[in-house]
């Protein structure tokens, strides 16, 4: 009975070493993560550093990332559902009419220049 408690003891011992190498072995064949940096020494390096490293933003973005890529076609429709709002004729005083006239207005960015800080300007009493 001892013997057998024993062997027992000793399979599972064995069953338990196998996993641990096995669950290294994933853990290093994760993409992305730079395994020649300790991460204990620099964290976000060690896991952004190839990314980081790597990564180019388009010249019409003022980033870039999963949020950037994401977010990107919503932008798109919203600016289309703007643009084709601000110069469709609206009925005066509807919704559409004032928010096609106040995309409108941000986008005038030739009469913003021109009036300067002046609209924004605190008066003197």
């Amino acid at each position: 009975m001892r013997k057998t408690i024993v062997i027992l003891l000793g399979l599972l011992s064995l069953a338990s070493c196998k996993k641990e190498e096995t669950a290294e072995k994933e853990f290093k064949e994760i993409t992305g993560v730079d395994h020649n940096l300790k991460p204990g020494d620099n964290f976000f390096r060690y896991v952004n550093a190839k990314w980081y490293d790597t990564v180019s933003i388009p010249a019409t973005q003022a980033g870039a990332g999963a949020y950037m890529f994401m977010n990107y076609p919503q932008r798109l429709r919203l600016q289309g559902i703007l643009d084709s709002v601000s110069k469709s004729e609206n009925t005066k005083g509807s919704i559409a009419q004032k928010v096609g006239d106040f995309y409108a207005s941000g986008m005038d960015t030739a009469t913003i220049n021109k009036r300067g800080f002046k609209p924004v300007k605190t008066r003197s009493k």
